[in-house]
């Protein structure tokens, strides 16, 4: 069977399609009809695909085609899924490929005073804008707002994650193949004082651990946004 309009097949128009199937064989002519239930299907499209053709993540997740944990390690919109919030229909990408090598979040060395303690969900964007707004361009923080004035990936939004923000990085991503460096400290947005700072270690764990603001350290950019 040939079928030349590939939008028999589109999820979000069709949910079955009827075919007329005709046996051209001398002993079988008759015709039969065939009834093709599309959403019986979903397993043979994988999930990068569906997002490819305009599948949207909480529409399959509403339909139950998917489960939450089969989205993390996704690309979708400019970055890696490892965040999904079912509830408020947040989604968090991590622009892995990106990131700057060994680069301290402060690079002016205890000169400034902050204390930037909320590590929740959320804060993370609030709390690089606090510590762009202090520092000069060779920070973390102020690197992944140079990334938001270039597009990266085609989006101007990205910061640095909170404590919780990178641990659900940490714990969703870590070993899917990603290059980052494992059990290595990852910079947060997180510092206290003139010389203190929060990181968490890339290992599958994901506890929070004291660091220095004039160490050097890997860090990631993320961007959250609504769907």
């Amino acid at each position: 069977m040939i079928v030349e309009d590939e939008d028999f097949f589109n999820y979000e128009r069709n949910k079955q399609v009827l075919f007329n199937v005709r046996a051209n064989d001398a002993k079988f002519f008759d015709d039969k009809d065939i009834l093709v239930k599309v959403v019986d299907l979903p397993d043979s499209y994988s999930i990068r695909e569906r997002l490819d053709t305009g599948a949207k993540v909480f529409e399959l997740l509403a339909n139950m085609e998917y489960k939450k944990e089969e989205f993390y390690g996704v690309y979708y919109k400019g970055g890696y899924i490892f965040y999904i919030d079912k509830v408020k229909k947040e989604l968090m990408v991590a622009n892995i490929y990106s990131y700057f090598q060994y680069t301290s979040v402060f690079i002016d060395r205890y000169s400034t005073y902050l204390n930037i303690t909320d590590e929740s969900i959320g804060a993370g964007k609030e709390n690089t804008d606090m510590i762009a707004a202090n520092d000069i361009s060779t920070s973390a923080a102020a690197r992944c707002k140079f990334l938001s004035s270039g597009n990266s990936n085609g989006y101007n939004d990205w910061f640095l994650p909170s404590v919780q923000e990178m641990q659900e990085l940490n714990k969703n991503l870590y070993g899917k193949g990603f290059n980052l460096k494992e059990n290595k400290p990852y910079w947060t947005s997180n510092c206290t004082g003139y010389s203190n700072a929060s990181g968490v270690n890339y290992d599958g764990i994901g506890e929070e651990i004291a660091l220095k603001r004039a160490d050097e350290h890997y860090f990631v950019p993320v961007r959250s946004f609504i769907e």
